[in-house]
């Protein structure tokens, strides 16, 4: 099986992207299947076994993968705008710039995925499990990550302004580049803008030696229990911990 941008081929014959969704039904099972730019805009592939598959820049944009299976599937550049993913199993996927804008994910496993230079603007990200996960800047701009783990994620030059956190678990979360450095997340993204506008509340478990008192000083309460951060910080960091305007 092999696709290109046209179409794909299966079993010897090179058909269109409408003639394979007879082929993709719910439950489906395509491991290792190889999908690399096939379109699949609209296909429906709800619970759908896609393990380790090969689906570089594949098109499955308003696609039904809820429930799916995509562990260790390869989504490098895939288009994946407003598709529907609640409850899919991505872990140890490889997501690097992948275009989830809007996307739902909702109670997604992303454990370990690679996310790094995704766009993730706009995302339902509720309740889902984003730990250990590579944000390297990702976009997570307006995305809903209230009630998510994000516990261990790599945040090295993540955009979350306007990001939903109510409820997040930020712990161990951190911006480590090369293992050179690791620096908590508001430690050092409090001075350069990127948090502004980000919601957060008294369930929120933030990372490193920063408290939520702490980052209270720097946000202003929009409801009982809940707060938004409104301005950044001029102070230095802790002791051995050193922030720029790109992060490090």
């Amino acid at each position: 099986m092999a696709a290109d941008g046209w179409g794909i081929e299966m079993f010897g014959r090179r058909i269109g992207p409408l003639a394979l969704w007879p082929w993709i039904r719910p439950g489906r099972k395509l491991v290792s299947a190889d999908l690399r730019g096939a379109w699949l805009h609209w296909a429906r592939l709800r619970g759908a076994n896609l393990r380790l598959a090969r689906m570089r820049r594949a098109r499955l944009s308003w696609a039904d993968l809820s429930e799916a299976k995509l562990d260790g599937a390869h989504l490098y550049e895939a288009r994946l705008r407003r598709a529907n993913l609640r409850g899919v199993s991505l872990t140890g996927a490889f997501l690097k710039g992948a275009d989830l804008t809007n996307a739902r994910l909702a109670g997604a496993d992303l454990t370990g995925a690679d996310l790094s230079r995704a766009r993730l603007v706009g995302a339902d990200l509720r309740g889902a499990n984003l730990s250990r996960a590579n944000l390297f800047q990702a976009d997570l701009t307006g995305a809903d990550l209230s009630g998510a783990s994000l516990r261990g994620a790599t945040l090295f030059s993540t955009h979350i302004q306007v990001a939903d956190m109510r409820g997040a678990d930020l712990s161990g979360a951190a911006l480590d580049y090369l293992g050179s450095r690791i620096v908590t997340l508001f430690e050092t993204h409090a001075r350069t803008g990127i948090l502004m506008s980000l919601r957060w509340s008294s369930s929120t478990r933030w990372p490193g030696s920063w408290s939520a008192e702490r980052i209270r000083e720097y946000s202003e309460e929009t409801a009982p229990g809940q707060w938004q951060v409104t301005r950044g910080s001029d102070e230095p960091g802790p002791p051995g911990c050193q922030a720029s305007g790109r992060g490090v």
